[in-house]
């Protein structure tokens, strides 16, 4: 019996080493890193339907065309709602940051399979698998919400692996080869559809299959030729979705191959060296090029490796370094993408491609040699991996650890300076976010985000033409910036230009149509104007494209009574207590509604609620005085407009509230003397403020 289980010895041990290093990424929160546009602040995973699971699949968003691993995040986000501390607003990140750690620790059994089909050896097949479960470089793609591309693709990538591997070595059960060679490639289809540089797998399973399964070129092209044939379409999308034009700096072609071995550099010495990881590396094309004599040095080395192990390497060595080379052809450099703003190299674009030094760290175990001399300390160094990672998915906790970790690791990082400013900024610490907005601006003076967030700290400090000076700043860098067009109407609105407003906000939704916030702005105009119709088109698509909140509901519930849909406007009150449930203005307005339908009852209770949340405020316990009068309670009534009067006593409504109640008890003398007083303050008849 205990001889059955040791087979899977290997396996337990696999798996309980990467649970402890990266188990604690369960209690770690969302990162403002993406996770807001991709996750928790994204309408179109917070909102389950069967309308937003399809939405991905019919075109990019986001510039990605990553549908799969979308609607596993709107999936998610459905789970989320059932735990504690979530909503359908409030995300609870548990089940995102989970799910990573279950495909990591998928993706690490994966590598530990492919390694005993082609190291054959299991000992040495579990410290390759190791190496890929507890290297730091792979902790942001486990640790990071955002990081579900990567993992996901990775996990389906090496299934594929593993799946063509079985293929290839099958030679008798037909049936059994064509099996896994259909499982490959559907997986392969799975995974370009959850990160698009997938789409270099194949060119990867062709080196291993030439160098380490003996296919011949022949058979390998014919292999692959579907996959390639389906990648076609995918590499099109993707060079649609993040074209040249949109980055700042183009290197030439003879600059692109420096860089791509510049790359390889930097990759090959985190592999040695994995320390000070961090998410931002600034290693931009610009950058690197301007370090001259070590960009050559760096950018040619790689070559040089690769024409000695062409002539000297034996085919395992060639198979893992092509694998990994492959795997990061799309990321290297020689194709502009998006991110290369920041830096051309992430941790995460190495997961899959770890697989490859890991089947050459498995491989070389397996020599008698190296396992004489060195494996000993092949422990001592899995251990040391271990608690480096162990120690870098802290760094993941939460956004003030992320980020400071990340100006550690790169003090210019103008990326991270702002990211800390905004976390201080939604704390309401202004001068700690002001403090990073301003190093963000002196790193990058042209950064029109940093601009844009510094403009929102003046305004919040009441420095309005200092705020108008950094929006329209950050206007005139980004042209497409449709916060800083939003933020421009702000401040023109507040200085009565309510023209100007409504042309900065219109170029706004010109640039984003789905922009919540100006939809409602634009409807608060148009209600001012007493333009109902449109006040309500304006709220209704900001409630349709932004999360409902209790001012939006107010004000849509306010436009609903004005046109005489009293249902829909109590249905809008009712919803906006369910957000906010202390805000009196609401229980007034509710209370209004059972007013004027004749439910005095429940008027008065919604009246009396909106007194006790603002007793400073006068129209609540007018309101419930005259509730009180229609329900012939006069006591109660006298007592709750003298309360009125006694925090206001110029308040019109409640005299004329008193001259009516000592008229229904036939004190002529005091109701005349009351409905003078309210004719005297200009008050000509009944209303609800």
């Amino acid at each position: 019996m205990i001889r059955n289980f040791r087979q899977y010895y290997p396996l337990a041990i696999l798996i309980i080493a990467t649970t402890l290093v990266f188990g604690s990424v369960c209690g770690h929160e969302f990162i403002a890193y993406d996770d807001e546009i991709n996750i928790y602040a994204n309408r179109y995973v917070i909102n389950f339907s069967l309308s937003n699971l399809l939405h991905f699949w019919g075109g990019l968003y986001q510039n990605l065309y990553i549908p799969l691993t979308y609607d596993i995040w709107l999936l998610l986000a459905k789970v989320a709602t059932v735990l504690p501390h979530s909503s359908a607003d409030i995300l609870n990140p548990l089940p995102f940051h989970a799910l990573n750690l279950v495909l990591h620790l998928g993706c690490a059994l994966l590598v530990f399979s492919i390694l005993r089909l082609l190291v054959e050896d299991e000992w040495c097949s579990l410290a390759g698998a190791l190496l890929f479960a507890l290297h730091p470089i792979q902790v942001e793609a486990v640790s990071w919400a955002t990081g579900l591309k990567d993992v996901l693709s990775a996990m389906l990538g090496l299934f594929a692996v593993w799946q063509y591997v079985l293929y290839a070595r099958s030679t008798y059960d037909q049936k059994k080869r064509i099996s896994h060679y259909l499982f490959a490639g559907f997986a392969y289809i799975g995974a370009i559809l959850s990160k698009p540089s997938s789409l270099s797998l194949p060119l990867s399973i062709m080196l291993v299959g030439y160098f380490l399964l003996e296919r011949s070129p022949k058979k390998l092209v014919h292999e692959m030729a579907p996959w390639l044939l389906v990648s076609f379409p995918f590499i099109i999308i993707t060079k649609l979705a993040q074209p040249a034009a949109g980055i700042s700096f183009s290197p030439n072609l003879w600059q692109r191959f420096l860089i791509a071995g510049d790359v390889w550099t930097f990759y090959f010495t985190k592999l040695l060296w994995p320390w000070q990881m961090g998410p931002d590396y600034g290693r931009t094309p610009e950058l690197v090029l301007e370090h001259g004599l070590m960009f050559w040095l760096s950018g040619v080395f790689p070559y040089l490796i690769l024409i000695l192990l062409l002539f000297y390497g034996n085919r395992f060595v060639r198979a893992t370094i092509g694998f990994t080379l492959a795997m990061l052809l799309p990321v290297s450099g020689f194709v502009s993408f998006d991110f290369q703003e920041y830096s051309t190299v992430a941790d995460r674009y190495f997961y899959l491609a770890m697989l490859g030094p890991a089947l050459l760290f498995g491989k070389l175990l397996g020599h008698r040699l190296v396992r004489r001399w060195v494996g000993s300390g092949i422990a001592f160094v899995i251990v040391l991996l271990g608690g480096l990672s162990l120690v870098q998915v802290g760094h993941w906790q939460n956004g003030v650890s992320f980020y400071s970790n990340a100006l550690q690791v790169n003090p210019q990082s103008w990326l991270s300076a702002n990211n800390l400013g905004v976390i201080y900024l939604d704390r309401n610490d202004l001068p700690e976010a002001a403090k990073f907005f301003e190093q963000a601006i002196a790193l990058k003076p042209d950064y029109a985000i940093a601009l844009n967030n510094l403009g929102t700290i003046r305004g919040r400090q009441g420095n309005f033409d200092s705020a108008q000076i950094l929006f329209a700043r950050a206007l005139e860098i980004k042209p497409s910036y449709a916060d800083a067009a939003a933020n421009l109407g702000d401040i023109s609105l507040r200085h009565g230009d309510v023209v100007r407003a409504g042309e900065y906000y219109r170029r706004a939704l010109e640039i984003k149509p789905d922009f919540a916030e100006v939809h409602a702005a634009l409807g608060e105009i148009a209600s001012r104007s007493k333009h109902v119709e449109e006040a309500l088109v304006q709220y209704q698509l900001a409630l349709d494209y932004g999360p409902p909140s209790a001012k939006l509901l107010n004000n849509l519930g306010l436009i609903y009574k004005e046109l005489g849909r009293v249902g829909e406007a109590s249905e809008c009150y009712r919803r906006a207590l369910s957000f906010t449930p202390d805000s009196a203005e609401v229980h007034n307005n509710l209370g209004l509604i059972y007013y004027e339908a004749g439910d005095y009852s429940n008027a008065i209770v919604q009246f009396e609620i909106a007194g006790r949340l603002r007793p400073d405020q006068p129209q609540p316990f007018c309101n419930l005085g005259k509730a009180f009068l229609e329900s012939g309670q006069t006591g109660p009534a006298k007592d709750a407009f003298m309360k009125s009067l006694t925090i206001d006593l110029g308040y019109a409504p409640a005299l004329s509230g008193l001259s009516r109640l000592y008229r229904s008890v036939g004190r002529e003398d005091l109701a005349a003397d009351y409905a003078n007083k309210a004719r005297a303050l200009g008050f000509s008849g009944e209303t609800h403020p």
